[in-house]
């Protein structure tokens, strides 16, 4: 009789951990937010699958998403000690302290394969000098994109929804929008065409490197 009782009871004991577990995994896979849709862009440089797009650094405790560096190491190191050979933009929003850079990510690329390439700093100064040439020459894909809605991120730029919109206001008619409203909408969407907005980022990055 109390060999059946101590059954029953580390029965029920392994039942109740497996249904609270079940529910734990329920609850925790209902608060997980899905990963974002990437958009699929076409690829350039020596060997293809190189995107043809923009990236901000990786935020704290993740990893760039085209190099695999650690925030810090790719901020420091790849912007940082060899940021005059990438294209890039720095970008503040109203009210921040602390501005935001925007890389070319091509210009990554043949920066870290000129590196494997000579192993060394062979090329680096015709890098630096043939930067933007070589960003003018990469062909954009001819479409239009959706500005992001509010809690995502551009696939092309990797601006936040509010940044975004920030650098839309400030390039004013540089950059070419879209706004499609139908008369039950209280609010209307933008469409980019990005081949303007990529010669901007270019042509900013110029204007900015020319300070330095």
């Amino acid at each position: 009789m109390h060999l059946q009782v101590f059954h029953l009871v580390a029965w029920r004991s392994r039942y109740q951990r497996n249904l609270y577990t079940r529910r734990f995994s329920m609850v925790l896979a209902a608060k997980t937010p899905s990963p974002l849709p990437i958009a699929e862009f076409p690829t350039s440089g020596e060997g293809g699958g190189v995107p043809i797009r923009w990236m901000v650094p990786p935020r704290i405790g993740a990893a760039c998403s085209f190099t695999g560096l650690p925030r810090t190491y790719f901020t420091q190191k790849v912007l940082g000690v060899f940021g005059e050979a990438i294209v890039q933009v720095s970008f503040r929003q109203k009210g921040e302290t602390k501005g935001t850079r925007l890389a070319f990510v091509p210009s990554i690329h043949d920066l870290l394969l000129s590196f494997a390439k000579n192993r060394g700093n062979a090329s680096y100064g015709s890098l630096v000098r043939n930067r933007f040439e070589s960003a003018k020459s990469v062909q954009v894909p001819q479409h239009w994109l959706r500005a992001p809605q509010n809690g995502r991120c551009c696939d092309f730029t990797g601006l936040g929804h509010w940044a975004f919109y920030e650098l839309l206001e400030r390039a004013g008619d540089k950059i070419f929008v879209a706004q499609l409203k139908l008369p039950t909408e209280s609010r209307s969407s933008r469409l980019v065409w990005l081949p303007s907005l990529h010669s901007y980022l270019l042509r900013l990055a110029q204007e900015q490197a020319a300070t330095l």
